[in-house]
């Protein structure tokens, strides 16, 4: 609603100076002139500009005319100053580009197409000048090559962060912070400070990197069951050694291979040593359910 406001600003500007005839420097300016003790009321204002008061000479008309000079420059970027006026007020980026803005969504296919559909469909009875424009990109695929080329002053990236912790997706959330970190590097240096894209993450990992993300939002995790990731991670960090790290990875292997042979992974008996070592890895993210640890381990070594 930026351009919205400053236009209506705008529009009271010229409405209260052009009927009362009190353009802002040539008050501004009598308003000084007076103090000083000076009669300069700019009346040229109020008759023909070309015509020389004898009284007072030349330096008041030129005077004159230097004002409304000012006051013309004035009128035509006073947009540009009221919306800087207003981003220093609201805190917020100061160097975007004027005008309706530009959303690209990173995330997986299903997720940036359903957005781009539900957002674009919010303002798709707005005005021109205060709408947006709304694009999707996946991250590990088709973001860099379509929309990096065409990041401005003030784009907004909404990227879908996957959780890096579970190494599994460890990967994948590397690929879209690189891929974001190539958007986020592409600036216009005419301008102080950074003035490229901004870039807002959502996802479950609460890491946040103040190079590539101007904020996060960290969705909470306590509503599901800790995956076996972060108890083998808590277990080695905790109190790391050599003993810790060899059970670690005792227990994955020995989960990877209830893995293969529950009801789950039916058929697959022909699976190559090559896939089996695969599998080992993967369970770190697949065995979410604790039905795979009982059938794994004796209660005991569950516990």
């Amino acid at each position: 609603t930026e351009t919205w406001r400053v236009l209506v600003l705008v529009a009271a500007y010229v409405v209260v100076t052009v009927t009362f005839g009190v353009p802002i420097v040539s008050v501004t300016l009598g308003a000084i002139a007076s103090a000083l003790g000076g009669d300069m009321s700019f009346s040229v204002y109020d008759s023909d500009p070309f015509t020389r008061d004898d009284a007072k000479g030349y330096g008041f008309l030129a005077a004159g005319f230097v004002a409304r000079f000012l006051d013309a420059l004035v009128y035509i970027f006073l947009g540009k100053y009221l919306a800087r006026l207003l981003r220093i007020v609201e805190g917020r980026y100061l160097w975007a580009r004027l005008g309706n803005r530009t959303v690209v969504i990173v995330d997986s296919p299903m997720v940036h197409r359903m957005l781009e559909a539900y957002l674009s469909k919010l303002f798709s009875q707005a005005y021109s000048f205060v709408s947006i424009n709304v694009h999707g990109g996946t991250s590990v695929d088709d973001f860099v090559h379509k929309y990096t080329h065409r990041v401005v002053r003030g784009l907004l990236l909404a990227v879908g962060r996957p959780d890096g912790r579970l190494s599994a997706l460890s990967k994948t959330e590397i690929t879209t912070l690189l891929a974001t970190k190539q958007a986020r590097f592409i600036e216009n240096p005419d301008y102080p400070g950074h003035s490229g894209p901004e870039v807002v993450s959502v996802g479950h990992n609460p890491y946040i990197d103040l190079e590539i993300e101007d904020n996060h939002v960290a969705l909470p995790s306590f509503n599901r069951r800790p995956f076996l990731d972060q108890f083998v991670y808590r277990s080695i960090v905790d109190a790391p050694s050599e003993e810790k790290m060899q059970n670690a990875m005792e227990l994955l292997v020995t989960i990877s291979k209830a893995l293969h042979t529950s009801l789950g992974f039916k058929g697959q008996e022909a699976l190559t040593e090559r896939r089996h070592r695969r599998l080992t890895t993967s369970a770190l993210c697949d065995a979410t359910s604790p039905r795979f640890i009982e059938k794994a381990l004796s209660p005991s070594e569950a516990q």
